[in-house]
């Protein structure tokens, strides 16, 4: 079960890459070269300079695709350094000559594989375990939509967490099928979504305020980078309006789209973004002859009516808000 994340960085991070050294001791991503990371070698017990990987990015032969273990739910391509053949007992990945140990409580060596045609046993399933796939035998054939607990129970192989919703309790993980883009996907109005770990999954599209990698993946059309970073989903403003909790805001491309609120400041309260105030509205006031600042405002009223000694202040390309009286 795997959350979703975007990660859009890491392919041209790993391209970029290609051809440099690896494998030097290294302290944080800092001290490795341009698009590699510092990854902690347990097996080694040094921290070293690793390429990037992925369930769609692979590594080369010879290293492993290990889960950093760091929050980030992203590999990094460490050597393998074991003999076991696959079907027998392993106790880490890096003992296997596959790169891949797996199976519970009573872990084996498998093969790694990217669909169930590359699995040697054809009584296997390639199932999506963390940043890789593997060969294990099926315990099910869930379809796509119904709940699970373990990928080995879905006919596709991936069992995923859906996107937390804005409010509200988080759904159960979920079988999905698989893609490589939305017409892969067999129940109609799926987006192919990628996972944390580098795989997609057909799931339905994204609402507004969730994480995002495409805009492809989004309901409302927009993957945006928000303040911290981050890549949400966004829908164009109706009429310069947005849903409850969100705000009309500008993005780089001069959209007017709907973002997740920052913050509730009343009417009156200096502001930046419209996304710090209450109404979803942030208005810079002023004159030819005089500066009365930047506020959150709430709309006018019908017949352009305001209330508190306010009077409606016109704006030619999107809503009418009441602010401060010239020379009041």
């Amino acid at each position: 079960m795997y959350p979703l994340l975007g990660a859009a960085a890491l392919a041209a991070a790993f391209a970029a890459t290609t051809g440099c050294p690896t494998q030097q001791s290294c302290q944080t991503d800092a001290d490795c070269v341009d698009g590699l990371v510092c990854a902690r070698d347990d097996e080694e017990n040094v921290s070293v300079c690793s390429r990037p990987c992925a369930a769609d990015l692979p590594c080369e032969a010879g290293l492993a695709c290990i889960e950093r273990g760091d929050g980030s739910f992203e590999g990094a391509c460490l050597v393998v350094n074991g003999e076991v053949e696959v079907g027998d007992p392993c106790s880490g990945d890096r003992e296997c000559r596959s790169g891949a140990c797996e199976g519970g409580a009573n872990p084996v060596c498998v093969e790694q594989c990217t669909d169930d045609q590359t699995c040697e046993d054809a009584a296997n399933r390639c199932i999506l375990d963390s940043v890789r796939r593997v060969c294990v035998p099926p315990t099910g054939d869930l379809p796509a939509g119904e709940a699970c607990v373990d990928p080995r129970e879905c006919a596709s192989g991936t069992c995923v967490d859906p996107p937390d919703p804005i409010e509200g309790d988080p759904a159960p993980p979920v079988c999905a099928d698989n893609c490589s883009e939305a017409t892969d996907c067999p129940r109609g109005g799926d987006a192919c979504v990628r996972l944390q770990g580098g795989a997609r999954a057909c799931l339905a599209p994204l609402a507004d305020g969730l994480t995002c990698q495409a805009s492809s993946a989004c309901a409302g059309g927009f993957c945006l980078e928000d303040v911290d970073g981050s890549l949400k989903c966004a829908s164009a403003c109706v009429a310069d309006l947005c849903a409850d909790g969100f705000a009309c805001v500008d993005d780089t491309e001069g959209h007017r789209v709907c973002m997740p609120q920052l913050d509730t400041r009343a009417a009156g309260e200096p502001c930046t973004t419209a996304r710090e105030c209450a109404s979803g509205h942030c208005a810079h006031f002023a004159t030819e002859t005089e500066e009365l600042g930047t506020l959150c405002a709430d709309p006018c009223g019908e017949n352009d009516t305001c209330s508190g000694g306010l009077v409606c202040w016109t704006d030619d390309n999107g809503t009418d808000v009441c602010g401060p009286a010239p020379g009041g």
